[in-house]
């Protein structure tokens, strides 16, 4: 599992980066969406399983990025990692097409749960082979040679 975690708080993203480390889950951090927009672009948006987003971010706020990127039609499962714990809050994100929601601070083991919990419910497609032809079923795309 690779996690793509995207807060403006260095202590709120060295918290995370500990709960992930601790469990042997591979992640980057980066503090604002425009950062995190870069990074998906490089890897296609197939080199992260997850994103943990916080909602107040400097530029383009944490909502109006899974907007964005739900209106592009990317599928990475996004978990809102928040301070804010009003029910409004929680129904809004969801309805925006967050796949969870967790409010700071948090125990590391609940985190790791709800990651888990959001990939089994999420799951990525496994690559194909057959003789010299990679087959990618979710970008339904075929290669050959170069």
């Amino acid at each position: 599992m690779k996690v793509l975690i995207i807060d403006d708080n260095p202590a709120s993203r060295r918290y995370t980066g500990m709960a992930l480390e601790e469990a042997g889950i591979l992640y980057e951090a980066v503090d604002r969406a425009s950062d995190a927009r870069q990074l998906l672009k490089a890897t296609e948006g197939y080199g992260f399983d997850v994103m943990l987003l916080d909602v107040e971010l400097p530029g383009t706020q944490g909502p109006e990025f899974l907007s964005e990127l739900r209106a592009e039609g990317h599928p990475i499962p996004v978990i809102f990692v928040t301070a804010r714990e009003s029910v409004e809050d929680r129904v809004q994100s969801l309805n925006l097409g967050a796949d969870d929601y967790i409010v700071k601070p948090f125990e590391f083991a609940e985190l790791v749960a709800r990651l888990r919990a959001v990939l089994r419910r999420c799951p990525r497609g496994v690559p194909v082979q057959v003789a010299d032809l990679p087959i990618d079923a979710e970008l339904r795309r075929v290669d050959r040679g170069e």
